[in-house]
């Protein structure tokens, strides 16, 4: 390809992706439009590639190039310059994990309900339980519990 292309830019492999298919378009029915017999072409399914045709794809391949940058090469940069500047991280909330933190290493089943705001007992119990099937916490006797994890 005679277009002088910058190593590892992210614009430029994209649109080098994008410009195989166009050519593949543009060349496949220009190698088959040209062979001597559109009957043997037919019933073998083989053409015949001549200097030509190749010659034909350098040119389609620097003109579609050519297009590409002048039509969307900028918009294209501008995107991948900015990609950075406009990313933002996912905050997640997670309740569990903030009210995990906030208990004391050992704590009761009141802790809990004070903790995650749970006016009923039967709430608190439940949160107990997912926490024990995480091994998160384990039980030391009716109503007692230890965290065996800092966080979760």
């Amino acid at each position: 390809m005679p277009t002088v292309l910058r190593g590892g830019d992210k614009v430029l492999n994209l649109e080098r992706k994008r410009l195989q298919d166009k050519i593949m378009a543009v060349c496949i029915p220009q190698v088959i439009s040209t062979q001597p017999s559109w009957e043997e072409f037919v019933k073998t399914g083989v053409v015949k590639i001549e200097q030509h045709h190749l010659d034909f794809a350098d040119l389609m391949c620097e003109i579609i190039n050519k297009c590409e940058d002048a039509l969307f090469g900028q918009l294209l940069q501008d995107m991948f310059d900015n990609e950075a500047r406009d990313t933002q991280l996912r905050r997640v909330y997670d309740k569990t994990a903030k009210f995990y933190a906030m208990l004391p290493d050992e704590f009761s089943t009141q802790d809990v309900m004070r903790v995650w705001g749970y006016s009923k007992i039967v709430n608190a119990s439940q949160r107990i339980k997912s926490l024990e099937r995480q091994c998160a916490v384990e039980k030391l006797e009716k109503g007692k519990y230890r965290k065996l994890a800092k966080a979760i």
